[in-house]
């Protein structure tokens, strides 16, 4: 193992970033249910940790560039999974802003 990996190794374990994450995963998870689960057009909401998919029922690549308007980072794969991938370090404030702009981005976007 190299010296990086060892840092990496260490820094991981001594700030607990895995059970951080998901935490931080669940509170994201549940918001985005209570917001948007719902809603007929959301088809599923299904994460690990901080890796976070949101299903529509349509294409929503043209929401990349809406987002990165707004001042939020998404990417869509396979033409209709949001894939939300938030830093290991931010916030339960951050989180819930998380689940607060994407629901409003998305919610705008089915409801056109």
């Amino acid at each position: 193992m190299t010296l990086y990996h060892q840092l990496l190794s260490k820094t991981l374990e001594e700030n607990q970033l895995a059970e951080r994450a998901a935490e931080l995963g669940a509170r994201i998870m549940t918001g985005l249910q209570q917001t948007l689960g719902e809603h007929k057009a959301v088809k599923a909401i299904r994460g690990k940790g901080l890796m976070i998919g949101i299903e529509v029922d349509r294409p929503c690549s043209d929401l990349v560039k809406e987002a990165l308007d707004q001042g939020l980072l998404i990417s869509v794969q396979a033409d209709k999974v949001i894939r939300l991938l938030p830093a290991l370090v931010i916030s339960d404030k951050e989180a819930d802003m998380i689940v607060e702009r994407v629901a409003a981005l998305i919610l705008g976007f089915i409801n056109k």
